[in-house]
C-alpha cells in the first residue's frame, strides 16, 4: 500500500508534468511539499467522511460522561478520540445528537457504536480511496502550484463524478457477507 508520499505524488502528477514531485513529505521544502503538508489532513479527513469506507469503520463501547446535557437528553457520551462521523449506536432505534465532541441521547451505558474513524496509517488505504483522495488532494493544491481554476474545478469535477463513484462502487461489492441459514428442506434432507 502507498505511502503518504507516495499519495501526494500520484496527486502532484494529476496537476502535470511541470508540478514537480517530493521525496520526503516532513523535510522538503519546496512549494509543492509544504502545500502538501498543509492540505493532505483536511483533505484526508474530507474524503474519509464521504463514506463509510470499510477499512475506516470501528466499533466501541463507550461509558457516559459524568456530566448530562443542559436539556433535552439524559445521557451523554465522550466520542473516542478518532471519532469522524456517527455511523449507528447497537441496538438502540431512539434519539440521539452527536454534538461538541458528545453523543447525547437517553440510551443506557455502554453504549455499543460504530463509527468512522480518522485513520493516518496510509498504508491501509484501498485502491479507489488512495485515487479518490489523490484527485480531491490536487484540486486542493491546483490553486497555489499551477495558479488554473480550471484544473481545479476539472479536478473537483473528476472527484465528484468519477472517482468517488466508483471507489463507493468498489467498496460496496465488497460489502458485508451474511451465510443464510439452511432452509427446513435442506435439513430434512441430511
Amino acid at each position: 500500500m502507498p505511502s503518504v508520499v507516495e499519495i501526494a505524488n500520484l496527486a502532484l502528477g494529476k496537476l502535470g508534468p511541470g508540478s514537480g514531485f517530493i521525496t520526503s513529505f516532513e523535510s522538503d521544502a519546496t512549494v509543492e511539499a509544504v502545500t502538501a503538508r498543509r492540505t493532505y489532513e483536511p483533505m484526508r479527513d474530507l474524503v474519509l467522511e464521504s463514506h463509510p469506507w470499510r477499512f475506516a469503520r470501528k466499533r466501541a463501547a463507550v461509558g457516559a460522561d459524568g456530566d448530562t446535557p443542559e436539556w433535552g437528553y439524559d445521557l451523554q457520551y465522550a466520542v473516542p478520540a478518532d471519532f469522524l462521523r456517527l455511523l449507528s449506536i447497537e441496538n438502540y432505534d431512539g434519539d440521539y445528537e452527536v454534538e461538541g465532541g458528545f453523543i447525547l441521547t437517553d440510551a443506557e451505558a455502554p453504549l455499543n457504536i460504530r463509527y468512522l474513524a480518522k485513520i493516518e496509517d496510509a498504508g491501509v488505504f484501498s485502491p479507489t480511496f488512495v485515487d479518490a483522495l489523490a484527485t480531491r488532494w490536487a484540486a486542493e493544491m491546483a490553486m497555489t502550484v499551477t495558479k488554473s481554476s480550471k484544473q481545479q474545478q476539472d479536478l473537483i469535477t473528476m472527484y465528484e463524478k468519477v472517482c468517488l463513484p466508483r471507489a463507493r462502487r468498489v467498496e460496496h461489492f465488497g460489502a458485508v457477507s451474511r451465510r443464510e441459514p439452511d432452509s427446513d428442506f435442506l435439513r430434512s434432507r441430511e
